[in-house]
């Protein structure tokens, strides 16, 4: 649900749609009384570029985090795969006991 949500934007859109909603509340509720129909039209402008900017930041800035992430993943796993390879990774069945010597060096490996 949150991959689904998070792959489509979604949390994106529902800030815009909030942000968009909540300033047509404020607009109905107080802005028309007080304002002019062109600043009011200025406020929806500012409004608009504001949102569209957020998002696009955010969508910009969670996609540079997401190839970060994935580079510094993708220079760990050779690393760990090679520890576990060297540690008789190979030689772990699904029949080991679980006070194995060498499937408990490799658990105490992976907690340094």
């Amino acid at each position: 649900m949150l991959l689904t949500l998070l792959s489509w934007y979604l949390d994106s859109l529902v800030f815009a749609v909030l942000a968009l909603l909540l300033m047509a509340v404020v607009d109905r509720k107080s802005l028309c009384r007080s304002l002019s129909g062109m600043t009011r039209l200025k406020l929806w402008g500012v409004l608009t570029v504001l949102v569209v900017a957020s998002v696009y930041l955010s969508v910009s800035r969670g996609q540079q985090e997401r190839e970060r992430l994935r580079a510094s993943v993708a220079g760990l796993a050779p690393t760990y795969a090679q520890g576990l390879s060297q540690l008789g990774h190979s030689q772990i069945t699904l029949d080991a006991a679980a006070d194995d010597p060498a499937y408990l060096k490799m658990i105490e490996q992976e907690k340094i």
